[in-house]
């Protein structure tokens, strides 16, 4: 049984969040306003992650807590077609992070990870333990692989240099303040763009990807954000899956959609286009152990407010 360790958490210190203008980032601001410390957000803006001097620029206050989320990524379609890109940016962004962290002497790293990482071939709930037990989907390996070696930097990192990296493999999130166009959003947010515009539009089909089969797992961005907050109480060694524990299929999504948005015509399925992995999604049970807490937002009420904050937001964007 591995030791669980409890830490002061982040009363008092000086935290630095890459990609605070992202989806994730951005609501990791939110919250860490509510909290008793001092923090830094590192956009792209001001400083590019894939160089090493910018992120040395980026760590110069000295950072306690670093909370690891900018990255480049998006729906199946940015997989397909830029592969090299995703695999890229987001091997040099982590790399460079996590060894200047260890040179400005930060205590602790949150890493997010993806559940793109898991293996394709696997059947039902996925454990952690199943992480390295094969080869990742096409449709997610290039970004996936970068997550899994993430881990290995991590495992190296603390190993040599006594780095505390706790990495927290999420779901596809979603919710208010992400990307909704379809080459960037994950499905859930660029299903909601579709029908809202769709009813509003009087249109009487709305075209789904695929053959809506595949089972995904959904985490509301606050949630998942939360989860890496209080991944700064916690000292665990191995990667933990964050999220409800389980998956819905894409047309039952769909149609839940739908009903929210109050759409009326009918779904059509386009099955030219891609599935991705059959299934995915995750078994929590470590995370409930370790944390003593669940996801608070129900993937229906996560649904509602993310439709209402795209519909108040929609002409801004």
């Amino acid at each position: 049984m591995l030791i669980i360790e409890i830490e002061m958490g982040l009363d008092g210190k000086i935290v630095n969040v890459t990609g605070c203008t992202g989806f994730l980032g951005s609501t990791l601001m939110r919250l860490l306003e509510q909290e008793n410390c001092e923090v830094r957000g590192i956009s792209h803006a001001d400083y590019d992650l894939r160089r090493r001097e910018d992120v040395e620029r980026a760590f110069d206050n000295n950072p306690d807590f670093v909370f690891h989320a900018a990255a480049m990524m998006g729906g199946i379609s940015l997989s397909y077609t830029h592969p090299a890109d995703l695999f890229y940016n987001n091997l040099l962004m982590t790399t460079f992070i996590i060894d200047v962290a260890k040179d400005t002497g930060v205590e602790k790293i949150i890493n997010p990870l993806s559940n793109s990482s898991y293996p394709m071939h696997k059947e039902g709930k996925l454990k952690e333990d199943d992480l390295w037990e094969g080869t990742i989907h096409e449709s997610a390996i290039a970004f996936g692989m970068t997550k899994r070696l993430s881990c290995i930097q991590a495992w190296a990192y603390k190993k040599q240099h006594n780095l505390d990296i706790f990495s927290l493999i999420l779901p596809n999130m979603y919710g208010p303040f992400g990307h909704f166009e379809e080459n960037r959003a994950h499905a859930l947010n660029a299903l909601i763009k579709k029908f809202v515009d769709a009813k509003e539009l009087e249109k009487e089909t709305v075209i789904v990807w695929g053959t809506g089969t595949p089972i995904r797992e959904w985490l509301y961005v606050e949630d998942g954000a939360r989860a890496m907050i209080k991944a700064a109480n916690i000292s665990y060694p191995e990667p933990v899956n964050i999220g409800l524990g389980k998956g819905i299929s894409m047309s039952s999504l769909a149609e839940i959609i739908k009903d929210v948005t109050e759409f009326k015509g009918k779904i059509e399925y386009d099955t030219s286009k891609p599935d991705g992995v059959p299934y995915k999604a995750m078994d929590n049970t470590r995370m409930k152990e370790i944390f003593n807490w669940v996801p608070e937002t129900n993937l229906r009420e996560g649904i509602i407010k993310t439709v209402e904050w795209y519909i108040k937001n929609k002409k801004r964007r």
